[in-house]
Order: C-alpha cells, then sequence, then structure tokens
C-alpha cells in the first residue's frame, strides 16, 4: 500500500510538470522571436504572460505592432472566423487598440469586407455576426452608415438599418451619408412613420442635403396624410417647407379631414385665398392634384354642413379642382380613361349626390354622371 501511494505522488508530480511545460510562460524575448517569425496571433495570445512591471516600450510597441498587423492579414473569406473573432473581440478591449485609431480603422474595414462576404453567401448567421460588430466594438463614427449600406436591401432589414445609424444622425459624419439612396430612404421612412417629431434627432445640415426628396415625397399619393403632414413638420422646424409642397398638403389636408384643428384650419384657408388671386400658381397646383391617385376626398363621405362649407370655399376659390374630381369620376365610370388602381374618386357617387341641385357644377357633369349610372332621366 506504501508503495502504491509513493507511485501516486511521483505520477501527480510528473503531470504537473508536463502541464506547466505545456503552459509555458513567454518573455519579451519569445515575444520579440514571434515578431521576427510573423507570429502575430501567437504573441496576442501570450502578450499578458509578461508581468507588470516589464510591460515597458518595448512590449508596448511589441504588441501593438502584432495587433496591427494582425488585424491587416486577415480574410473575409476565413471560414474558420471563430478563432479570429473571439480574439479580436478581447484585445479590442486593451487601452493599446481600444484608443488606436488606425487599429480600429482596419478592424472596421475587415468587418463590413465580412459582413459584405457573408451577405453574397447568403449565410444566415449575417444578422447576427452584424448585430454582434455593432455592439461588441469601439468604432470610427462612419462604421454604422457604411454597415447600412453594406446590408442588402428588403424588408427584412429595414428595422435594423435604421437602429444602426440612428445614434449617429446628429452627427456631423451623417452629413457624408445622408445624401446616399440606401441611407436617405430610411431616413424619410422613418420621418415619415415615427409617432414622434424626428427634427431633435437629426443634423439640420442632414436634412438640408436631403430637402428637395423629403417635398417631393409631399407632391405624391402613395404616402398618407399622416405621414406627410410628420414629413411637413420636420421640413417646417427648418423653414425648408417649398411653397408647392406647403400648398398640397395644405390643400390636401383640407380634403381629407373634417375635423381640422384651428391652426391648421387656418393654414389651408390662406392657401386657397393665395391660389384664388393666381393662376399661374393655380394651375401649377392642379397639375400636381392631376398626379394623386386616389384623389384626396375624404371630407365627400358625409353630407353635413362642413362638408357644403368647405366645397363653397372650393367652388369660390379653386374652382378647377371641382371639376378635375368630377371629371375623373366621369372618365372612371365610363371607362373614358383606365386607372391602374381602380376608383380614383373613392367618394364619387356622395360627391353628385352632395352637389346636386346645387349650382355648384355645370349641368353637363351631373347630366353625365346620371346617364353614366342608369339615373339619366332624359330630361
Amino acid at each position: 500500500m506504501a508503495w502504491n501511494k509513493v507511485i501516486l505522488t511521483l505520477l501527480t508530480y510528473c503531470m504537473m510538470a508536463f502541464t506547466f511545460a505545456s503552459e509555458q510562460i513567454y518573455s519579451i524575448a519569445d515575444l520579440r522571436a514571434l515578431e521576427e517569425q510573423n507570429g502575430h496571433a501567437e504573441l496576442l495570445d501570450h502578450a499578458f504572460d509578461v508581468l507588470p512591471a516589464k510591460r515597458d516600450v518595448i512590449w508596448n510597441n511589441l504588441v501593438e505592432n502584432a495587433g496591427l498587423a494582425y488585424i491587416k492579414k486577415l480574410s473575409a473569406n476565413n471560414k474558420s472566423f471563430k478563432e479570429d473573432f473571439l480574439r479580436l473581440k478581447r484585445i479590442s478591449k486593451w487601452p493599446l487598440f481600444n484608443r488606436n485609431e488606425f487599429y480600429i480603422s482596419y478592424q472596421d474595414k475587415f468587418f463590413l469586407a465580412k459582413i459584405k462576404n457573408c451577405m453574397e453567401s447568403q449565410e444566415m448567421t449575417c444578422l447576427a455576426m452584424a448585430k454582434s460588430f455593432l455592439a461588441d466594438f469601439k468604432h470610427e463614427n462612419s462604421f454604422n452608415f457604411e454597415l447600412a449600406m453594406a446590408l442588402p436591401p428588403g424588408s427584412i432589414y429595414k428595422s435594423l438599418k435604421w437602429d444602426i445609424i440612428q445614434d449617429k444622425l446628429k452627427n456631423e459624419i451623417s452629413l457624408f451619408y445622408c445624401h446616399k439612396a440606401s441611407i436617405k430612404e430610411i431616413i424619410i421612412e422613418n420621418i415619415a412613420n415615427s409617432e414622434h417629431n424626428l427634427s431633435s434627432k437629426i443634423h439640420p445640415k442632414c436634412i438640408k442635403n436631403i430637402q428637395v426628396d423629403l417635398n417631393k415625397v409631399l407632391l405624391v399619393s402613395n404616402y398618407t396624410m399622416e405621414q406627410k403632414m410628420r414629413i411637413s413638420h420636420v421640413l417646417l422646424d427648418f423653414n425648408l417647407l417649398e411653397t408647392e409642397a406647403s400648398a398640397l398638403i395644405n390643400i390636401e389636408n383640407f380634403l381629407k379631414h373634417s375635423d381640422l384643428d384651428k391652426e391648421q384650419l387656418n393654414r389651408s384657408l390662406k392657401e386657397f385665398a393665395k391660389i384664388s388671386q393666381n393662376s399661374d400658381y393655380r394651375e401649377l397646383i392642379l397639375k400636381r392634384f392631376k398626379q394623386f391617385d386616389p384623389m384626396p376626398d375624404d371630407i365627400f363621405k358625409n353630407i353635413n354642413k362642413i362638408t357644403l362649407a368647405k366645397i363653397n370655399i372650393i367652388t369660390k376659390n379653386f374652382p378647377e379642382l371641382i371639376d378635375l374630381y368630377a371629371s375623373t369620376c366621369l372618365d372612371y365610370l365610363t371607362g373614358a380613361k383606365q386607372f391602374k388602381r381602380g376608383n380614383p374618386t373613392p367618394n364619387c357617387h356622395q360627391f353628385f349626390k352632395m352637389v346636386d341641385n346645387r349650382e355648384i357644377l355645370p349641368g353637363a357633369f351631373v347630366k353625365n354622371y346620371k346617364k353614366a349610372t342608369q339615373f339619366y332621366t332624359g330630361e
């Protein structure tokens, strides 16, 4: 039994010696040798084997040079990325690299190349990888925008792209990216759909860079009134709302809502007064309304005093708009024109019932409507 204990003790010491030998502590001399051999990864793995008191300028230079050389050589095509990723995640926290602009720049370039390569390979892990790159590392201010642009188009990426860039939109770096198509699209969409006014979240010069596109949104019908109002509020905050866009949104608002607040109602009434005094301006706004499909006509849903008062205001100041609505309705009902999106005047029937016998429209309009709907009596 005694001999067994001796043997067991000897085996234990041998195993400890083997373990110690296999986990040798690297010295400064070893790190220098690794630098000469371009063993950058191994050098980084053993950099902190050197005791704190011996981490001098020479140690600093060895580790810093190794980190820069290592990150420069990493390939986006590397299939065994897990080991590199864990090493990068570890060393990125070191002050030597966390405050090193050159290292961070090379790191960001590698990450972007890796994401693009991943997307081209259509790997399922790409989104998780992008999120990890963003959350686990320090970056240049431009990285968020570059990462958002590296992600492919598509609805599944929209919210992620906004999450990536929104905290950087106040930064002056945004001025170099706001005008780029994919970034501009994200900003406009989120201004239109946000429950809150985003004026305070975006750099004024960024809004100025995309003001033309924001104003154009107000001239088309494929945005809801609520979305247009959000965009117009942002433009107004920066005094960038164009006259034509302002006119359209005020008139469109007048046609869509019967419960406008006093401020919005006054803006609409001022717009009609302005239009009534300028035939060229009236023709320009009418041309824009001809492009709307469908035309804004929610106020025609119900016959009441408010609706009739509004029709009288339009008839007095902008009669061409009433005529346009009526003729568009007749074009649809008679098949004179084809409309890809269906009826461009959803409340056409209610409108004609409302104006019948009120001398708002020329008699020919009403007769043609009755004929098209088989209510024509031949009178």
